[in-house]
């Protein structure tokens, strides 16, 4: 990403050896990469890395879109289909939903995430949420 970076703080760098890991390598990269684009100082801190390492605890669902006892969404992957853009466009839902729920406050709508308030920040404009 063209940033220069000390690594990972001490609270930091425990905070990622004491995390269970569910997503296994994958989640870990997610998160690292993430904090490299988040991070303002010359070292990755405590307040970068999601809320569900900071807590120690996976990160809570949003409430399904659809009403209860309805059936599941089935993707149907035909020539043209585009994966990362069908990412990107559940990962703008989610972002929307959770700012809908916490009336606009950014801060809630982080919490509700699991996210900082940097990375909700930062996914936010990516996606030219206001």
């Amino acid at each position: 990403m063209g940033k220069s970076l000390d690594g990972f703080s001490p609270e930091a760098s425990a905070l990622l050896r004491a995390y269970p890991w569910p997503g296994n390598v994958r989640e870990l990269e997610n998160v690292v990469e993430r904090a490299v684009a988040l991070e303002q100082s010359y070292r990755i801190e405590p307040d970068t890395l999601p809320q569900s390492l900071r807590t120690g605890r996976p990160q809570t669902q949003l409430a399904p879109s659809r009403p209860p006892g309805a059936a599941k969404e089935t993707i149907v992957t035909e020539p043209g289909f585009n994966l990362e853009r069908h990412l990107q466009d559940i990962e703008r839902s989610h972002l929307e939903r959770a700012l809908s729920q916490a009336n606009g406050v950014q801060t809630r709508a982080a919490e509700i995430l699991g996210l900082s308030f940097r990375q909700f920040r930062y996914l936010a404009k990516k996606y030219g949420i206001k």
